[in-house]
């Protein structure tokens, strides 16, 4: 597994990097648990050779072996309607909860297609 701030890249040359954890303070409308919150900025590069549909990405969040709960809003998951061309590129903050900013993953599945498989960054 890469690690945060690595790129992975699958065989059709896309390319997807998970920076590192950043503590911020999101709003509180957007989040109001006692946990710590980050965020990750997350960039991908479409070289597919199809566009790829940002809403049906999938994002899952781990800290010390638990689940924790994504934050949306507020800058925070801010994905765009419709398609991501063949050559074109995205980037946004992803958000979650913590326990241990140490011992986190965060796992992102394209859920477009059969081509790329999910791939989890860890610390």
């Amino acid at each position: 597994n890469p690690k945060f701030g690595q790129t992975f890249m699958w065989p059709d040359g896309t390319t997807v990097t998970m920076g590192p954890p950043e503590v911020f303070t999101p709003d509180k409308i957007y989040y109001w648990g006692d946990k710590t919150a980050v965020k990750f900025l997350f960039t991908l590069e479409n070289h597919s050779g199809a566009p790829l549909t940002p809403m049906e990405f999938e994002f899952n969040a781990k800290s010390a072996d638990a689940n924790m709960g994504l934050i949306v809003g507020g800058g925070i998951m801010d994905l765009p309607a419709g398609t991501l061309a063949d050559g074109d590129s995205l980037e946004l903050y992803v958000g979650c909860e913590t326990v241990d900013i140490n011992d986190m993953e965060m796992e992102f599945d394209p859920e477009t297609d059969d081509t790329h498989d999910a791939v989890t960054f860890t610390t």
